[in-house]
């Protein structure tokens, strides 16, 4: 009866949209709802069809490797890569709502569900986390200056609940972003690129030493900060990257940045 009363007084909305939704309704209306279609995989038809490490479509090789032409020649620094939506224009909806908006949170235990019903039913994800057996769950780090302007570290907060759903331990703030940086989304390719990253560990050397970790952010778009993450963990673990969402344009931009990296690395010879 007070559920009803609180409904016709405070009429539920789409937490994406804010359309009207009838009483006793899902959070988020049929139309801003991640569908089967936005699912990363479905772009890739099957696992069998992807490259082992990142996932791309697997073109043919002769060679008969099951590696794609960028990870043969530089591989991401990860065990296996997996990104659960391909970044369509309602996940970037859901994802923009999720992080920015002031009730963005209320969409993280959402999302939480999306993610752990694929890593535990989806049969495109077994044979890429066929034994879901990590040691840690941790969180791509924010910029202080994001949080701030949010108000919440929603990657932090999501983290903490799948690790709670998939009983695994989860540190908080493990690792920590020590540049405050502008919005990634709001630069450009090249400014992505040569922007400057500090990503700094505070994990100890006998929490990782051995240890299989999954690291979680939510959009895959270069791979240039995941990475610096990587490298601020050292050797001494192996780590799985999950992503909520994936750039339809990951595979270019990581290319791109490949090929800026060797230029920079390897400087060709000119003629005066």
């Amino acid at each position: 009866m007070l559920d009803q009363m609180l409904d016709f007084l405070y009429p539920p909305s789409c937490l994406v949209c804010d359309s009207l939704l009838p009483s006793g309704s899902h959070r988020v209306c049929r139309d801003c709802r991640p569908r089967v279609e936005d699912l990363f995989v479905s772009k890739v038809f099957d696992s069998t069809s992807a490259c082992h490490t990142c996932m791309e479509r697997l073109t043919l090789r002769t060679d008969g490797t099951s590696y794609c032409n960028i990870c043969s020649h530089a591989s991401l620094p990860f065990s296996k890569v997996f990104s659960l939506w391909a970044y369509t224009y309602r996940v970037e909806q859901f994802l923009g709502s999720m992080k920015y908006r002031s009730n963005g949170y209320n969409l993280i235990p959402l999302a939480v569900e999306y993610v752990f019903d694929s890593l535990t039913t989806g049969s495109a994800t077994d044979s890429l986390f066929s034994k879901r057996n990590w040691d840690l769950i941790l969180a791509s780090p924010s910029s202080s200056r994001s949080i701030s302007n949010r108000g919440f570290h929603h990657m932090a907060i999501f983290c903490r609940l799948l690790a709670s759903k998939m009983r695994v331990p989860f540190r908080a703030f493990a690792l920590e972003s020590l540049i405050d940086s502008e919005r990634q989304a709001t630069l450009s390719l090249e400014q992505r690129v040569s922007s400057n990253l500090s990503i700094k560990n505070n994990l100890n050397l006998s929490e990782l030493e051995g240890k299989r970790v999954l690291l979680v952010d939510d959009v895959l778009t270069t791979g240039k900060t995941v990475s610096a993450v990587r490298e601020a963990l050292g050797d001494r673990c192996k780590v799985d990257l999950l992503t909520l969402a994936r750039s339809f344009n990951f595979s270019k931009n990581r290319l791109y940045l490949v090929n800026k990296r060797s230029a920079i690395e390897s400087p060709s010879e000119r003629t005066v």
